[in-house]
């Protein structure tokens, strides 16, 4: 009817289906994608069900999986080959992870990938945007198309750093001995065998904000509260009867409590948990199909663990069975946080990109902030010295006059800083605002420099303040840098900064191009070098005043 494997001996099925998977975590490296491998060295088949990636920095991205059947390393043009790799099975845009070398963040829980006995499955995990966030690899030796991780079912295979669009860069080698970029992260999968959740069909369907599962996988929709959430119940059987049932429980598998239904269907609920109706209450009642999608928005309450569930049935003539059932659907509304803190971007030329509002996972309110007289929910917190408001975080480390006349606003401290040489980035929550700490960080390559500061933002004012700064020279000749705030899109606008900072080899950003800062060609004059130093911008509806 609905279902690739007939499961005619679900009854007779002895001891639970268990999920089981394969880890590799090592230490950092990263890019945009990663491409490894899957190979099923059992002599059953398999279903790969879930992904988990560790991530370069915390931040939000539109993270991307992609899957093929066969060997990405053979022949070696299909690392780069569109063709190979197809369409994404998953998108995930607005994607809101953790970074560094952390537990990985569950990407998906619901895939149903099948591998063959004896058969190699491909995979590339890849965030989408030009700059911002990266994945977390490793950098290997030697293992590039080598197992990196098993357990004996399953190989992890290691394979390719890549940026992004295909064909795009490869990194790590396409030969064997070369060094390899390490999939950080772990493989879910679970024996192929008798079908433990029913899914959607044209028959009865069921879903929120468009969320589905597999027949391995439940599909369970996790969201902050007040998030917009719709759950639609569809059928292409106009006047069939129908109902749906819900209950205070978590889905069931077959083999944990599911229940069979005809030839092939599944009950998902947890009848233990009782049951309410769609229809009728505490009692079903069916009633006609009205032939079009019904469609049920609210904003998320507050719905812990285990949530509500809910299943649809519709009785039709065209089913094997005389009925069809959907998928069932768990529902669970996280409570929102106040913001309190965040680890920075980590690394060379890396943004760590945010969204304003609740997020996943903690649902932490990130705040907006303000600048140049315009509030921002979306925004990115630069490695290299300076948070730049909008859409694209272009992670520049020149500050050149002809760059910034078509940059984005931005504030702070415009440099070729990196993580990696020594410092951090860090995120603290302030009422009303944001503070960006910028701790010891070190110029590219320059090892022993050293800069301190923090810019404080306002959720609703404009104002801002570059605060305890202790900038620290670089020490080679001709290392740029810009100090102070930015309109975007233009140059010379408003050039007032304190004369104390205007001397050999450093000038006003104005005469330089830039507005409401200090810019040197070579910094042979350090602008702020004692620590507790603080420039205030205050915004009078028209540009900043700046003081010291």
């Amino acid at each position: 009817m609905k279902k690739s494997q007939i499961a005619l001996s679900i009854i007779a099925l002895a001891g639970a289906i268990t999920a089981q998977s394969v880890t590799f975590l090592g230490a950092f490296n990263g890019q945009k994608g990663v491409m490894f491998a899957v190979d099923n060295i059992s002599a059953s088949p398999i279903v790969v069900t879930g992904l988990s990636s560790r991530f370069a920095a915390a931040g939000t991205a539109t993270v991307e999986i992609y899957t093929a059947a066969g060997n990405f390393a053979s022949p070696v043009s299909n690392i780069s080959d569109p063709l190979f790799w197809g369409a994404p099975i998953l998108t995930l845009p607005g994607f809101v992870h953790s970074g560094g070398a952390v537990t990985p963040d569950t990407l998906s829980s619901t895939l149903a990938v099948p591998v063959a006995a004896g058969a190699r499955q491909s995979f590339w995990v890849t965030c989408t945007a030009a700059t911002g966030s990266t994945v977390y690899y490793t950098t290997g030796t030697a293992q590039w198309n080598a197992t990196i991780a098993t357990d004996g079912v399953v190989n992890l295979i290691g394979g390719n750093g890549k940026t992004y669009p295909l064909p795009g860069t490869t990194f790590g080698g396409t030969t064997a001995g070369s060094q390899g970029r390490l999939f950080n992260g772990t493989v879910t999968y679970m024996p192929a065998g008798p079908n433990q959740y029913d899914t959607n069909t044209l028959g009865a369907s069921l879903d929120a904000n468009g969320v589905t599962g597999s027949a391995f996988t439940p599909a369970n929709f996790v969201a902050c509260e007040t998030t917009p959430t719709t759950v639609t119940l569809n059928s292409n059987v106009a006047g069939a009867p129908f109902e749906m049932a819900y209950n205070l429980s978590s889905l069931v598998p077959l083999s944990g409590g599911g229940l069979p239904a005809g030839t092939a269907g599944i009950l998902n609920l947890d009848f233990a948990g009782g049951l309410f109706f769609f229809n009728g209450g505490l009692a079903a009642s069916l009633l006609p199909w009205p032939g079009v999608p019904v469609a049920l928005p609210f904003a998320m309450p507050i719905l812990p663990a285990p949530g509500i569930s809910a299943q649809l049935f519709v009785i039709s003539g065209a089913a094997p069975d005389g009925f069809e059932l959907s998928q069932a659907i768990n529902i669970q509304g996280v409570p929102s946080a106040p913001f309190v803190g965040a680890a920075g971007p980590v690394g060379d030329d890396v943004a760590l990109s945010l969204t304003a509002g609740l997020a996943l996972p903690g649902c932490t309110a990130i705040p907006e902030v303000s600048l140049y007289g315009t509030i921002y929910s979306q925004y990115h917190v630069i490695t290299n010295g300076r948070v730049v408001m909008g859409a694209t975080a272009n992670t520049s480390f020149a500050p050149a006059a002809t760059y910034l006349a078509t940059e984005a606003p931005f504030v702070g401290c415009f440099a070729d800083f990196n993580t990696l040489v020594g410092g951090s980035v860090s995120l603290v929550g302030i009422p009303g605002g944001l503070q960006v700490d910028y701790t010891g960080i070190g110029y590219f390559a320059q090892a022993g420099t050293a800069s301190t500061y923090s810019i404080i933002l306002s959720s609703t004012t404009s104002d801002v303040t570059i605060s305890g700064a202790n900038i620290g020279l670089p020490t080679t000749a001709a290392t740029d840098m810009f100090i102070g705030a930015h309109p975007g899109g233009t140059v010379g606008i408003d050039p007032v900064m304190p004369a104390t900072y205007v001397g050999a080899g450093v000038t006003a950003a104005g005469a330089a191009g830039f507005s409401h800062g200090l810019y040197s060609a070579d910094l042979i004059l350090t602008p702020l070098t004692d620590a507790g130093d603080t420039l205030n911008f205050s915004y009078n509806g028209a540009g900043y005043t700046v003081s010291y």
